[in-house]
């Protein structure tokens, strides 16, 4: 699968974001709120709808998301579990924007 051609907003996303964040002492949560306050509702609302897309493939590209976001994952299953909890911090985070 090529991540980057059929989610390119979740792959945008998780390349952009977190690889980076254990250089600046970021934990999973705070680049999940930082990204919610940058981007606009419409792109955000993009992203979940793509990343619950993903987590509903039968075969999970864990290594694939793992290169993305600059994660080791023990296997796909652990993959799919950390972006599980991805999609849900940015669904339950409020956007300034949103206010």
């Amino acid at each position: 699968m090529k991540l980057d051609q059929q989610y390119p907003e979740l792959a945008n996303f998780l390349g952009s974001e977190f690889p980076d964040a254990d250089f600046e002492g970021l934990s999973d949560e705070e680049v999940v709120k930082r990204y919610t306050f940058r981007v606009s509702p419409k792109l955000r609302s993009r992203v979940i709808e793509k990343g619950k897309a993903l987590l509903a493939e039968k075969v999970f590209p864990g290594e694939e998301v793992g290169c993305e976001a600059n994660r080791y994952f023990s296997d796909s299953e652990d993959a799919r579990q950390w972006l599980a909890m991805i999609i849900q911090i940015l669904e339950s985070t409020t956007s300034y924007r949103n206010l």
